[in-house]
C-alpha cells in the first residue's frame, strides 16, 4: 500500500490533482470498508512491481493473481444488488481490472519470446471488462456523478461535438470506413453493428481531440468508445468479422495516445498488431492510415481543431 500511495498512484494520473485525490486519498478509504477493492489496488500494484522491477516480473505476476482470485468473488457477488453504500468500490475495482487487463497483456509480450503483437482474445476481454464499467455506471449513474467519480465519466458523456473540427485526413478515413461497411458487412446486423462503433469511433476521435488541445487528455475519453459498443459488435470482434476487426484497429490508434501512461505503454501499438496479423492483408486499404498513425506516433491525429467552449459545469458533491 506504501508503493501504491507514493508511486503506483502519482504516476498513473499524473499531473491531475483532481484524479490523484480521488485514488490517493478516497479509493483507499473505500478499500479499508471492502475487502475485494483492497486487493484489487493491492494485485494493481503488484503489476506496477513486475513492469517497474522486470528481474522480478514472474514473483509479482503471481502476487497479482493471487490478490484478483480473492477479490473475484465477493465483487461478483457484490454486482448481483449494488447498493449506494457499495456504488463506489464496485466502480473503482472494475475500472481497475480494465487498467489491469491493459497491463497485464503487455506484460505478457514483454515476457515472451513470440509474436510482438496482443491477441484478439486479451483485446475482446479489455473490451467486455470496459464494457462492465459501463453496466454499473448506467445501473447508477446520477449517484456516480455526484460522488468522488465524477471527472472519469466525463469523456463518457461528451456534448460538445459540434465544437470540435477533424482533419480532413481524419474525415477522410471515416468516410472511407463507411464505405467499408458497406461492401464488406454480410448482412443487416452486421451493418447496423458496425454502422454504430463508426459513430461511437467518429465522437471518441472528436473527445480526444477536444481534451488534448487542452492537455487533459485521460484513459476514459479515449476509452469511452469501448465502454459504450454494443455488446453484438464485441462478439462480431470475437468472432473475427473482417470489418470490426478494422474499426477496433482504429480504436487503437487512440490508445496509442496514452502510451506514456505506464500500464498502457505500448498496447495501442501491440494491439494494432495482433488485429492486422489476424486480418492477414485482407481490407489493406482500409487499414493503411492506422498502420501509418501508430508508426508515426500519431503524428497527424491531433491536427483537427476546437474551438475555446468550455467543458459543461457538473453540479458535483464529491466527498473528498
Amino acid at each position: 500500500m506504501h508503493h501504491y500511495s507514493q508511486h503506483t498512484c502519482p504516476v498513473t494520473f499524473g499531473s491531475d490533482k483532481t484524479l490523484q485525490c480521488l485514488w490517493q486519498e478516497h479509493v483507499p478509504r473505500e478499500a479499508s470498508r471492502h475487502p475485494f477493492l483492497m486487493h484489487g489496488l493491492l494485485a494493481f500494484t503488484a503489476l506496477h512491481l513486475a513492469l517497474s522491477l522486470p528481474t522480478q516480473a514472474t514473483k509479482y505476476a503471481a502476487i497479482c493473481d493471487e490478490h484478483e482470485a480473492q477479490a473475484l468473488a465477493p465483487y461478483r457477488h457484490a454486482l448481483k444488488d449494488i447498493t449506494k453504500d457499495g456504488l463506489d468500490a464496485l466502480f473503482a475495482f472494475s475500472s481497475i481490472l480494465c487498467m489491469s487487463s491493459i497491463c497485464k497483456a503487455n506484460l505478457r509480450v514483454s515476457q515472451a519470446s513470440g509474436p510482438d503483437y496482443i491477441t484478439l482474445d486479451d483485446i475482446c476481454e479489455l473490451l467486455y471488462l470496459t464494457r462492465g464499467v459501463r453496466e454499473i455506471k448506467e445501473t447508477s449513474s446520477e449517484a456516480l456523478f455526484r460522488s468522488a467519480f465524477w471527472v472519469m465519466l466525463l469523456g463518457n458523456d461528451f456534448h460538445g461535438e459540434e465544437s470540435v473540427v477533424l482533419s480532413h485526413e481524419l474525415r477522410q478515413v471515416l468516410r472511407g470506413l463507411e464505405g467499408m461497411i458497406h461492401e464488406c458487412c454480410l448482412d443487416a446486423e452486421q451493418s447496423r453493428l458496425c454502422t454504430e462503433a463508426l459513430r461511437l469511433l467518429r465522437k471518441m476521435y472528436k473527445v480526444a481531440v477536444f481534451f488534448q488541445s487542452r492537455d487533459k487528455l485521460q484513459l476514459s475519453h479515449v476509452w469511452c468508445w469501448a465502454a459504450e459498443l454494443p455488446g453484438g459488435f464485441i462478439k462480431l470482434f470475437q468472432g473475427g468479422c473482417p470489418p470490426a476487426l478494422v474499426l477496433t484497429m482504429h480504436f487503437t490508434v487512440a490508445a496509442h495516445l496514452m502510451r506514456e501512461v505506464w500500464f498502457v505503454a505500448s498496447w495501442g501499438r501491440l494491439a494494432l498488431n495482433g488485429i492486422r496479423a489476424a486480418l492477414d492483408g485482407r481490407l489493406s486499404k482500409y487499414t493503411a492510415w492506422a498502420v501509418e498513425q501508430i508508426a508515426t506516433d500519431c503524428k497527424s491525429l491531433m491536427a483537427g481543431s476546437a474551438d475555446d467552449r468550455q467543458w459543461p459545469a457538473v453540479d458535483r458533491k464529491a466527498p473528498f
